[in-house]
């Protein structure tokens, strides 16, 4: 287990620390996604570098620690279940990075190097001498990293390894604090089932989120482990300052358990502590006030046992703060003797039923007595569990600001509520909540239309058209994969044209297949309001880029194009040439015939072979006539087969029965220079006849099936099976 960095003097704002990470994750992928120099990676570069700008006010550097799938700051780890955090730990412990820190002076062309350099395998980092080499040798100043130094693990036979003149008699000596953490959680298993190790070196934080959120111990050990860390605290066991500072940690670690197993830790620490009075007085002087009052309140709600000692100490301190003797620390000294009293009078626990009604009183032993607990019929406990998370308190919250920008808010509330709204749409961003952000851009719509429509709700829709939430809603295509396609297209076709721009220049970017046909379907969707922006990028110098361009305005079908497009037939690149007479072609533009004529009648076979997969796209007879004689033309040989074969194929997809005499005619052929190519061109031709009609076809394929021999006779017989199926 790697070392979790020390906690810096001043701790990092978290909310800023996560949009940073969600930011460099970002721009990590943006890396590996575009080409280097590409706009996008500066654009993405520079938006960390506004974030970490943000941290600066709170920390002057900011360090992550790398787990296998967690990054931890200081004590604390991150959301353990994030999938951004999740990602880019993941990443950094394959490359073998134990700790990353980033510095103030850190600057955007640092934050790309970095990036190019994690995009390496791991192989190739260490070949080049390791990551912390690389940066050194790049002039990176401002981003340390410490690598896993795999050199210090070594395989041993022994049970123990003792440290240099240690008696290998003598009992290990084990530090008060991590004793007693090992000791808490030593039965624990992470997600692998491997046991978890390292405790030791966590703090209080750290040590209480692994209760709250991830761990399930059994109560029953707690009490064994307290008992234990408190006798070693006695007096004459432990100096001052390690009683102290063992005490200040043990109270910082209950003051962020829950409540459960807040009370749970005070039942075994007040039995720890019945007979050690100097003890149990500095152990509580270590909580706060609040703390001490809370404390107070746990006693009286879940009526926990607690020794006489202890609730006396615990009773002063109500009243002078956190010192017994009067002398406060961290609060004001009461000195209201009236509000003593009554508050010794809530928790006497002879008492309490003076304030309970005696009905509710009985009902209340009912249920402390009841020994199974009551189930969750239907799931409803859980469903309501659910509503508790912070992310669906965050939808709530956008529904009532929506809601009270509905009904007209005040002017001293208008920016308040403008401010809120845009924070949660940035969050619901960053979180991939697509559904949320559909629904409040939905609200906002539908509040600009209305009659009462404030300039706000006019502001608020622009935000939906920043070219950081542009530009957002299209990296998470990577992020979130595909799951997320569907909601992304949603919100896309709501805010409309401003993202036709970023659209095109993913399209002119994107090198995978299913990211451009998902692209070019958006684009689609605007139908010809994206013309001008299309028409606008045919002169881009990109091939693939243009003849994609192309398709879309084909798609869009609008024959006013065809001008914008009659000079791309002269395009140096052949795919695009050709894309462009095909939709000449689709559009009946005046010359596009001429120029496939031309085209069929080229000495290159290459030109010739593009043209007559374009010539089903016209029934113009000379066209027709014309593929005819190219598949009478010259000598079957290898350098001219690809283009009879093209030509049949055309042939087949007009339907033309004119044709049939012809192929009829080449079934017929035999070939003694190249009789392999012949059969092979034979069973193309065969296989064609089936989108012939019927009654002209099925008469050439039984006449192949008697007459002709292999596998072309067995192919006509399975054609003519199909077409007379297809005629039943």
């Amino acid at each position: 287990m790697p070392s979790f960095p020390p906690t810096p003097d001043r701790d990092p704002d978290i909310r800023a620390l996560s949009r940073f990470i969600y930011e460099l994750n970002i721009a990590r992928r943006q890396m590996s996604a575009y080409p280097k120099g590409h706009p996008v990676i500066a654009a993405a570069a520079g938006k960390t570098m506004e974030i970490f700008a943000t941290l600066l006010e709170s920390c002057d550097e900011v360090t992550l620690g790398v787990a296998r799938e967690t990054l931890v700051v200081g004590e604390a780890c991150l959301e353990r279940k994030n999938p951004v955090f999740q990602d880019l730990a993941r990443h950094l412990f394959a490359l073998g990075v134990a700790s990353l820190t980033f510095s103030r002076g850190l600057t955007r062309g640092e934050i790309t190097t970095f990036n190019e350099l994690l995009s390496h395998s791991r192989e190739d980092v260490r070949e080049a001498g390791g990551l912390t080499l690389l940066l050194e040798g790049l002039g990176i100043r401002n981003i340390s990293v410490e690598e896993i130094d795999y050199q210090a693990f070594a395989a041993t036979e022994e049970l123990r390894v003792l440290p240099p003149g240690q008696d290998p008699a003598a009992p290990p000596a084990i530090p008060l604090w991590e004793g007693f953490i090992t000791a808490l959680l030593h039965a624990r298993l992470d997600p692998e089932g491997a046991p978890l190790t390292g405790f030791e070196e966590l703090g209080p934080g750290a040590v209480a989120a692994l209760l709250n959120d991830e761990f399930d111990p059994n109560p029953a050990d707690y009490g064994a482990s307290i008992v234990a860390f408190l006798r070693r605290l006695a007096p004459g066991q432990s100096d001052d300052e390690t009683r102290s500072l063992a005490l200040e940690k043990l109270a910082d670690l209950v003051g962020r358990l829950n409540p459960e197993l807040r009370c749970q830790f005070l039942s075994s620490t007040f039995g720890a502590l019945s007979g050690e009075g100097s003890l149990a007085t500095e152990f509580f002087q270590k909580f706060s006030p609040d703390r001490v009052a809370e404390t107070l309140a746990d006693i009286n709600d879940r009526r926990l046992p607690v020794p006489p000692a202890i609730f006396g100490i615990l009773q002063k301190l109500s009243r002078h703060g956190s010192d017994p003797g009067g002398k406060v620390t961290g609060g004001v000294p009461s000195t209201d003797e009236d509000a003593a009293e009554r508050l010794d009078l809530i928790f006497r626990e002879v008492e309490a039923d003076r304030f309970v009604p005696a009905g509710y009183q009985i009902l209340l032993d009912k249920v402390l007595t009841v020994e199974q607990p009551i189930s969750d019929q239907e799931g409803k406990l859980e469903g309501l569990k659910k509503t508790l998370g912070s992310h669906q308190v965050e939808t709530r919250v956008s529904a009532i600001i929506l809601e009270i920008l509905s009904n007209d808010p005040s002017e001293s509330q208008t920016q308040s509520l403008k401010r809120n709204l845009l924070e949660l749409c940035d969050y619901f961003l960053e979180m991939g909540d697509f559904v949320s952000l559909l629904h409040m851009h939905a609200r906002l719509r539908r509040g600009a239309g209305e009659e009462a429509a404030l300039p706000l709700h006019q502001e608020l829709l622009a935000a939906f058209t920043r070219p950081h939430f542009l530009e957002e809603t299209l990296n998470a295509l990577n992020l979130w994969g595909k799951e997320k396609f569907e909601e992304i297209a949603a919100l896309i076709t709501a805010v409309g044209l401003p993202f036709v721009e970023p659209l095109l220049d993913r399209l002119a970017a994107a090198n995978a297949i299913p990211l451009r046909r998902y692209y070019m379907e958006r684009l689609q969707a605007f139908g010809n309001r994206t013309l001008p922006a299309i028409l606008a990028r045919l002169g881009d110098g990109r091939w693939f880029f243009v003849r994609n361009l192309i398709l879309l305005l084909r798609i869009l079908n609008d024959p006013a194009v065809t001008t914008e497009i009659k000079p791309l037939l002269d395009h140096p690149h052949p795919k695009v040439r050709q894309e462009a007479l095909a939709t000449l072609l689709h559009f009946r533009a005046p010359g596009a015939e001429r120029v496939l004529l031309e085209m069929l009648g080229d000495n290159d076979p290459a030109e010739q072979l593009r043209a007559v997969l374009l010539a089903p796209r016209t029934p113009n007879p000379a066209v027709f006539r014309t593929l005819l004689a190219l598949l009478n033309q010259g000598v079957l040989t290898g350098g001219n087969y690809d283009l009879k074969k093209g030509v049949v194929q055309a042939l087949a997809e007009t339907g033309n029965p004119a044709a049939l005499p012809e192929l009829g005619r080449r079934l017929r052929s035999n070939s003694l220079f190249h009789p392999i190519l012949h059969g092979r061109l034979k069973l193309e031709i065969v296989k064609s006849l089936e989108y012939y009609p019927a009654a002209d076809a099925a008469p050439i394929l039984a006449e192949a099936a008697r007459s002709g021999s292999g596998e072309v006779a067995r192919t006509a017989a399975q054609t003519l099976k199909n077409l007379q199926g297809r005629g039943a």
